[in-house]
């Protein structure tokens, strides 16, 4: 059947039924679905297109749950599946079908990869020329890197972000680093959408967004990279920056983050741990704040108040007079906490034998009609931001559903009596 007549009139929000915009997606791993999923907790309608031998990749990643991994269920929660072989007969019908429905198209591939698919930007675009076309690669559309594979850790090393541990005479990557470019690349991709589609609303024609994972590595090391660029010292180690931004061990033994070195903090936190009272008057405030650079006396007795009392006592006294401080908690401890609760960082979705908690994205966009509703509405809207949040799909789970949608029904019916057959 033609897909003619199903071009994509690229509505406004609010004018489909499932959400807006309307996004395809064609990428893999985390890059790609981790711009769909910020969107998905936007509001966005995501259909994801998968292999249909496994899948994008991220159902086999990670720690196995409920039948997939629990990484497919905290990246692919809200989103569609259909799966499509990309060697069918079907495959440049059902893509330019899903051209012309989507108001974004992402594709996380290398530049010639793309082009081999059909799904490049000058193909695509010749399909739909009002098309937001976001181009998730790692190391960028073109240059000397760009057909250079990308994997994990890979562009935050050839980016600076990674430091070298010795141990035995062997490098290692710090046991706690987990890669950044990867998780960074899909958030620069869902804000250059936004921004793309905004161009669109207002008249433009078809927007290219082109972001790459090593670049967005690169992006996190801004203040490093200023300071290369221009020949400046490197930004001092927090651990090199003196005794009054620094850790220090509490009775309970666990560690407490210290950091009053604004002089009205100062002179509060002398006072509530005990400080000789000469060291009041001990800083240099003419730029605005004092580190305790090379004070190695002062840190000796900071440690010794500090270690008076435990952690989490010194956390609420220090909260109370408004100074500056915290202690080192684990992710798991931090999403454990009231205020987590408070602000529903998480929200649970259900399953058919089951349920599961997922962590939402960090940004709640509340509609205000008419007056400011006030702190309290807001705050319970906030932490509704993510009801209604289906969870991932199971593999094709949406395949018919989506044919049919793109008005493909000899196609949706192919496949439905196909998979009527199997299953008896």
């Amino acid at each position: 059947m033609s897909s003619e007549g199903l071009r994509s009139t690229h509505s406004a929000p609010g004018s489909t039924g499932r959400g807006w915009p309307r996004i395809v997606d064609f990428s893999t791993h985390f890059s790609g679905p981790m711009a769909s999923r910020a969107l998905v907790h936007l509001g966005a309608d995501v259909v994801k297109v998968e292999n249909p031998r496994g899948g994008d990749g991220n159902r086999q990643v990670g720690n196995p749950f409920a039948g997939a991994s629990d990484v497919h269920y905290a990246l692919n929660a809200g989103t569609r599946s259909m799966t499509l072989d990309r060697r069918s007969a079907a495959w440049p019908l059902v893509v330019d079908a899903l051209t012309r429905w989507a108001d974004v198209v992402i594709v996380g591939a290398r530049p010639e990869d793309a082009r081999k698919r059909g799904l490049d930007a000058e193909t695509l675009l010749a399909i739909d020329p009002g098309l937001v076309y976001c181009s998730v690669t790692g190391y960028g559309d073109d240059g000397p890197w760009s057909a250079m594979p990308a994997h994990g850790l890979q562009p935050d090393v050839m980016a600076g972000l990674v430091e070298i541990e010795w141990h035995d005479g062997m490098p290692r990557v710090p046991a706690s680093y987990q890669a950044h470019g990867t998780a960074l690349a899909g958030l620069w991709a869902a804000l250059g959408i936004q921004a793309a589609l905004l161009r669109r609303l207002r008249g433009e024609p078809g927007q290219v967004v082109s972001v790459s994972i090593w670049e967005a590595a690169l992006s996190w090391m801004w203040r490093e990279a200023q300071a290369g660029l221009n020949d400046l010292p490197s930004r001092p180690a927090f651990q090199a920056m003196g005794s009054r931004y620094r850790m220090y061990a509490c009775s309970d033994g666990r560690v407490l983050l210290v950091c009053p070195i604004e002089r009205k903090y100062w002179e509060r936190f002398v006072d509530l741990v005990g400080l000789p009272e000469s060291y009041r008057a001990s800083g240099s405030w003419e730029r605005g704040a004092d580190y305790g650079a090379g004070r190695d006396d002062e840190t000796a007795v900071i440690a010794a108040s500090l270690a008076t009392r435990p952690a989490y006592e010194w956390e609420t006294l220090f909260a109370e007079a408004g100074i500056p401080a915290a202690m080192v908690r684990t992710v798991r401890e931090a999403v454990d906490t009231d205020h987590a609760r408070h602000l529903g960082v998480s929200t649970t979705v259900p399953l058919p034998r089951d349920s599961y908690a997922l962590p939402l994205s960090p940004v709640a966009v509340v509609p205000v009609d008419g007056a400011h509703p006030g702190t309290e509405v807001m705050a319970r809207r906030r932490r509704e931001r993510g009801a209604g949040l289906t969870a991932a799909p199971e593999l094709g789970a949406d395949t018919v559903g989506v044919l049919t949608e793109l008005g493909l029904h000899d196609l949706a019916a192919e496949l439905a009596a196909a998979q009527s057959h199997r299953a008896n």
